[in-house]
């Protein structure tokens, strides 16, 4: 298959390491929405993918980070699980910023209704943060490292990195050099990006 061809994207393996990366998806779903998923090479090494939309409503996202809604949160969920097809032994996210509420942290309820589509189990895998309580990349510079929960030990696993948002792709980076630190493979999808 050419990688070129894009009408044949769906038997790809986007996650897959053996397969090309830089492959581009474009679905258009309706008219005026399209999206595809690009490698994010440039920021760190690793196979993490970013799905890519046009005309997201930033206003409804926002609102979706601060109270993560089920409606919206399972149909971000059914679009990421759309794009997995590797084996993981688990799915887990970044670390919550320091003035997130822990019941409502969207990336928690993300990857949980992921879990309940694939039946991947959702780990929690780092501690909340005490200094980082803004978003963006100057935030993220000064940031702490991302600390693993206590009692977290899974080594030469297979992990699967979800996230909704991506700016710098600084912290997707610290959180996959802790987890890879141990050993693990680690895949990622994030669900849109500036």
């Amino acid at each position: 298959m050419d990688i070129n061809d894009f009408t044949l994207a769906d038997d790809w393996n986007f996650l897959d390491p053996t397969t090309p990366t830089l492959i581009e998806e474009v679905i258009t779903t309706q008219k005026h929405q399209k999206s595809s998923l690009r490698s994010q090479r440039r920021s760190f090494m690793g196979c993490f993918s970013l799905r890519l939309r046009n005309n997201i409503d930033y206003a409804a996202f926002k609102k979706w980070k601060n109270d993560a809604n089920t409606g919206m949160t399972k149909e971000i969920a059914e679009i990421i699980s759309g794009y997995i097809t590797n084996y993981y032994d688990f799915i887990t996210t970044a670390p919550p910023s320091k003035n997130r509420n822990l019941e409502t942290y969207c990336c928690f309820a993300l990857c949980r209704a992921i879990s309940d589509l694939t039946h991947i189990p959702f780990v929690i895998s780092f501690q909340q943060r005490k200094q980082k309580s803004q978003h963006g990349r100057f935030a993220s510079m000064k940031a702490e490292r991302p600390l693993l929960v206590p009692g977290w030990n899974h080594t030469g696993e297979s992990i699967l990195f979800v996230d909704d948002f991506i700016t710098s792709g600084m912290t997707a980076k610290s959180c996959y050099d802790v987890l890879r630190s141990y050993d693990n493979h680690v895949d990622g999808l994030i669900y849109c990006a500036y």
